[in-house]
């Protein structure tokens, strides 16, 4: 029984069966989003509900400037733009996507065609991504539920803009219940798109990764499986060696040429809403720890401990993919180091110092990083928001 309920939400949640790999969930998760009608009218009356939570309270800032007003409501807020722009950049930047997938399946290499040595690290490492990313999902989704006002509503003690509006106005008994049970039930699918968009980064970036694994395991695996195993001399001054060596040398230099193009694909796509995330992610935790160190006793501190977690793990996640981005080229130069060139003839060697130059080549690419994100980020990351921190906290007094 339990099976069968755990595939049926993965057949609804990823289009995907229960023993699917991390790559198919990722990307089934971001293409149905968009091509089923009912998901993405659920996602477009979601992105416009949080445009319209953040317009009001953008709205009242500007005619009751109030710092505790701010910091109360900002933390929603600023989550409700966030998902409205991640919600409309999956659509407005579907044909991007699909450009992505295209190119994945036409010019990468399959599982199947990886060494016996690279399918099973890659192997290994998409279940434990699986993990992190189906927990990541459970969670989100299972947020929300900490705002339910199983208490009653108490319009002064609520993070949401529309709930605490209904306290000072006269509002219709049914339009109320409407807007209490829609800003909560919204959190829902609004949590699940903003997934989505984490998992096509999943999607790109550990595809990249798989790649250069492959890369690096061909170049390890250069000599090996010769005629001449062990006998150095020979292994050089053999034709149909030296022949071999250089067509696996060739088969990296090509896909590294791939790679290098995937990497620029990467840069573009993901640019801007990167840059949104870590400054939204700044501004979100910011308010956050404000409402939840000067003003615990108005509001739901489950809500907010649960909501600290998660921004501070997306910016962590976030953060570690691009890290993870960013290492590959390291990856590869050291595989190049490592490999047997000692064993290559004059030829092949000047192949291996070509594919180390366009190496070098593609650090300016991944220099940009997805906006050079990195650990070192995360720190810079967690220093603004003490800053912000102690800035509000100056203003209140």
């Amino acid at each position: 029984m339990l099976y069968f309920t755990m595939e049926v939400l993965y057949r609804m949640l990823f289009n995907a069966p229960l023993d699917a790999d991390i790559l198919t969930i990722a990307e089934n998760m971001t293409l149905l989003s968009v091509q089923n009608k009912l998901k993405m009218s659920i996602g477009v009356l979601t992105g416009l509900i949080c445009v319209c939570e953040t317009a009001y309270f953008f709205y009242n800032v500007s005619f009751h400037y109030d710092v505790d007003y701010i910091m109360t409501f900002a933390a929603l807020t600023f989550n409700n733009t966030h998902a409205a722009i991640i919600i409309f950049h999956n659509y407005s930047k579907y044909s991007s996507f699909k450009k992505g997938v295209d190119m994945i399946k036409s010019h990468f290499w399959t599982l199947d065609e990886s060494l016996p040595e690279s399918k099973k690290e890659i192997l290994m490492d998409m279940k434990i991504v699986k993990v992190i990313m189906v927990i990541s999902l459970i969670l989100v989704l299972g947020t929300p539920v900490v705002y339910i006002p199983f208490q009653g509503v108490r319009y002064n003690e609520t993070l949401f803009v529309f709930i605490n509006f209904l306290g000072h106005a006269q509002v219709p008994k049914p339009l109320e219940y409407v807007i209490i049970c829609g800003s909560v039930i919204k959190l829902f699918p609004q949590g699940y798109f903003m997934l989505s968009y984490l998992f096509s980064l999943c999607y790109f970036i550990n595809h990249y990764r798989y790649q250069v694994n492959m890369v690096k395991w061909v170049l390890l695996n250069s000599t090996k499986n010769l005629s001449i195993a062990d006998d150095m001399p020979q292994l050089v001054e053999s034709a149909e060696c030296q022949k071999i060596i250089k067509r696996r040398l060739d088969k990296c230099i090509r896909q590294h040429v791939v790679l290098s193009r995937y990497a620029e694909y990467l840069v573009k796509h993901f640019y801007y809403t990167i840059l949104w995330h870590i400054f939204s992610g700044i501004s979100l935790f910011t308010s956050l720890l404000y409402i939840f160190l000067f003003h615990n006793a108005a509001n739901n501190p489950v809500a907010l401990i649960t909501n600290i977690s998660g921004a501070y793990f997306a910016a962590f996640l976030y953060t570690a993919y691009g890290q993870l981005f960013q290492e590959q080229t390291d990856i590869l130069l050291e595989a190049a180091g490592s490999s047997n060139w000692h064993c290559y003839n004059t030829s092949n060697r000047r192949s291996l110092i070509i594919f180390m130059l366009n190496l070098k080549r593609q650090y300016k690419i991944v220099g940009m990083g997805i906006i050079t994100l990195n650990f070192e980020m995360f720190i810079w990351f967690s220093n603004k928001v003490v800053g912000l921190l102690s800035v509000v906290s100056l203003m209140e007094e």
